[in-house]
Parts: C-alpha cells; structure tokens; sequence
C-alpha cells in the first residue's frame, strides 16, 4: 500500500511538471456569496403569496422558497438575489436573499419585487371591478377574491445602501397598491339626489344598472415610469347597481351594488393618495362624485401601499355629498 501510494504521488509530479511546462495552470476561484437581508413591512401579511381574501384577514401571504428580489443601481442595472429558503421568518416577513459574483459597489439601490420589474407598470389604468362569479345552479353571485387577476398589483420596492461592499442594514419592501374592496349588496349612500333614476331598466319603482366608474383623486396615478407616477384617473368597469324605491317612509331611493368589487390603486413613497371619488355620469351625462370617507365621513388618506380596504355599510364609506 505504501510503495502504490508513493508511485501514485510520482506519477501526478510528473503530470504537474507536463503540464507546467506546456500549459498555463489555472485554479478556480471560489465565487463569492453576497447577501441581503429584506422585510416585507406588513409582517407575516405580506402580499407575496396570494390566498383567498378574507375579509377579516386581508390578503393572507408569506415569502416562497422561489422568490427573487432585483437590486437596481442607479445606471438601471438590476442584479438578481435568490431568497435562501431557510431563512423565511413568516411571523416577521424577514428573509435573506443571496447572490454570486462581484461585490456591488458602494452607493444606494432601489430594492423592487418581483425582481425584474423595471420601473414601468401601465397596466391598470382600466380595471375590471367585478369579482364575483356567478353560478348557474344557484342563480347568483358568488363572492369569490379572484386571485389571478390581483397578482398583477404585487410589486414592492425599497432602497439599500452599500458600504464597503455590503449590506449592514435590513432593507424594508413596501407594496405599492392598495386594494379597496366593495362587498355585494353594499348601500351607496345618497345616490338618490343625482338623477340616476332614469337608468334604470325594470320599471319606474326599480331595476338594475351596469355601468363604468372613473376613479379620481390627487396623486392618484394610473402609470408609473421610471419609479415616477403619471397622475390620472383610472377607469372601473362592470359595475352594477340594483336600485329601488321602497317610498319616501323609507328614505326614497335605495341603491346596492350587485356583485363585489375589489380594485387597485397605488401609492408611491411620499405621495399620499387624498380625496379619492368614485365618479358616475347620470342620464343628462353629468359626472357626480361618491366620496370615499372615513366613517366620521372626512376625506380618507392613503399613506402607504400593502392595505386591504373593507367598507361597510355601518361606517357609510361610500358617500354622496346631499344638495344644500
């Protein structure tokens, strides 16, 4: 065993010593690993992995072992990190995502999810608001969150800075939409004063109306580029009405949404999103605004992306103003 082992050293000597003197000799360098840690700032409900929506609970999430963040300097370079699986918090929404290759160079980075977003979303500047289904065997509406058509609202971004090739601090993503969800039957309040009557199909007494709504409000945008918002309004389809006059004992004129609307809008870091109305045009083609309230019935303000919205009928979020 000794005098093979002995050959067998030998025998790769002289192998070394060909190859040095023919050929160049290179040894593979280790490659090194670079990581980042990375908060969603709602917690365990982030907006990565969609379930159900639950009224109570909002969308349910936590980060897949699939996931990948983009790190965006300031030359529009995006460097892609892999999430390392066993570093998942779901209590805390913390993970740490790594990458090979060179050190980043020094300076601050846009931090944005999914990793290849680029900076430009115009895809929802016209949404379709309905998220019922209908089944035929009952002969209704089902609530059902539609979860397919939601993802395309699940962008994040943040910021790093880069010391000394790394990142000493966690960085914090935050989603940029916001979701308001309207459920079935919801009573607009005060609707009756803006001659939406004539609308109607059915009948003087009641009937139903399908129709658009044009979302409005300051720093609403319907675009971003570049990271920047385009201000403007966004347009909600399919939206229907059920509508009926019980008699001035009652209140006059009663209108209820027919099917459950979940709609998007969002919020860029420092620009909150104020007065936001849903607007609809009456039978003489003027535009009158519902506000969306608070429930002591002051305007509502959006600070952050990453909420669910649910309005109820005991807190009158959806509110027309009443003629003086």
């Amino acid at each position: 065993m000794k005098y093979t082992s002995i050959l067998a050293g030998f025998f790769g000597l002289m192998a070394l010593a060909a190859c040095t003197n023919n050929d160049e000799v290179t040894m593979e360098q280790p490659k090194e690993v670079h990581t980042i840690t990375v908060a969603f700032n709602k917690g365990a409900n982030t907006r990565v992995q969609l379930s159900e929506f639950s009224v109570e609970e909002g969308f349910k999430g936590t980060w897949e072992s699939t996931d990948k963040i983009g790190l965006i300097d300031n030359n529009g370079t995006t460097y892609e990190y892999s999430i390392d699986a066993a570093t998942i918090d779901e209590e805390t929404g913390v993970a740490t995502f790594t990458r090979e290759g060179d050190a980043l160079a020094d300076g601050t980075y846009k931090v944005v999810y999914p990793y290849d977003w680029d900076g430009n979303l115009d895809n929802f500047d016209t949404q379709d608001a309905e998220f019922a289904v209908y089944d035929e065997e009952k002969e209704e509406y089902i609530n059902k969150f539609n979860a397919e058509k939601a993802k395309q609202y699940l962008y994040a971004l943040g910021d790093a800075t880069c010391e000394g090739g790394m990142f000493k601090e966690q960085a914090t993503l935050t989603p940029i939409f916001n979701f308001i969800y309207v459920p079935m039957e919801y009573s607009f309040q005060n609707m009756k004063y803006w001659g939406f009557q004539e609308l109607l199909e059915g009948g003087t007494r009641s009937g139903t109306w399908t129709t658009t709504a044009t979302l409005a409000g300051l720093n609403l945008y319907n675009k971003i580029v570049n990271f920047e918002g385009t201000e403007g309004n966004i347009t909600l389809n399919n939206i229907s009405f059920y509508a009926q006059n019980p008699g001035e004992q009652y209140g006059g004129w009663m209108w209820e949404s027919l099917n459950t609307l979940i709609f998007a809008f969002p919020v860029l870091p420092g620009y909150p999103v104020q007065y936001l109305g849903l607007g609809f045009t009456n039978s003489v083609g003027e535009m009158h605004y519902c506000d969306i309230t608070n429930s002591d019935g002051s305007p509502a303000v959006f600070n952050e992306g990453g909420h669910v919205y649910v309005f109820t009928h005991d807190k009158s979020n959806l509110q027309f103003e009443v003629p003086k």
